[in-house]
């Protein structure tokens, strides 16, 4: 199935808030075992979270420090965390970042990283973008929801879209039934730009006790 050079491409993870969505993904033992982040990159204060997010990734979390930025750079938050990111990810040699991350990364950042930055959003753009995308949605009469993988650029999720997965509105009860398909959408990305050689059952893991129909590409656009 693949190359005889084939290397699977370490990558870092950029959360924030509650983190929730990673949390879920790797409260799995396979997602841990086949498709691991060599970094997670946090740039919230709760310390609840910061325990949680060491107990289940262990040395490879780093939080976000604001006091080692001058008060100069202070009302600049985007910036700041933009800067920790390049930094951070400069350190430990990684070029493929995900992004479920609330802050707007600077072109710095974007142009620092040679795989380019793919950000996981909650609704089918280019419709919704930026914030509270599911509710934008509900709000509609569109006959679909979904989350979206797409490449991060200046504008605020209008990057090129590399995939997307999708469910029926129809069935849309709680936001958990939107959301547990950030997992699904991550792995399938991680297997064509990683290089994360995982199975479609793989992939598709914490869908199997799904009632509800969802639809999945078979392959990105990388």
């Amino acid at each position: 199935m693949y190359p005889k050079d084939f290397t699977v491409k370490p990558f870092a993870i950029y959360c924030s808030q509650g983190a929730n969505s990673l949390q879920a993904i790797y409260s799995l033992s396979l997602n841990r075992q086949k498709a691991a982040p060599s970094l997670i990159l946090y740039d919230g204060d709760q310390r609840e979270v910061i325990s949680k997010l060491k107990k289940l990734f262990g040395p490879i979390v780093e939080v976000f420090d604001p006091s080692a930025f001058e008060d100069a750079m202070q009302k600049k938050p985007h910036t700041m965390v933009s800067l920790f990111l390049k930094e951070r990810l400069k350190a430990h040699g990684i070029e493929h970042l995900i992004c479920i991350g609330e802050k707007i990364l600077k072109k710095s950042l974007i142009e620092a990283m040679p795989a380019g930055i793919i950000n996981i959003h909650p609704a089918l753009l280019p419709s919704f973008k930026g914030l509270k995308a599911i509710d934008q949605a509900l709000a509609t009469g569109v006959s679909f929801l979904g989350i979206t993988a797409h490449y991060v650029d200046e504008g605020i999720d209008t990057g090129e879209i590399v995939a997307q997965v999708a469910m029926f509105r129809e069935d849309f009860e709680t936001y958990t039934d939107v959301t547990e398909l950030n997992g699904p959408l991550l792995k399938l990305v991680l297997r064509d730009w990683a290089q994360i050689p995982l199975t479609r059952d793989e992939i598709v893991h914490e869908l199997q006790h799904r009632q509800n129909p969802y639809f999945l590409p078979q392959k990105c656009r990388l």
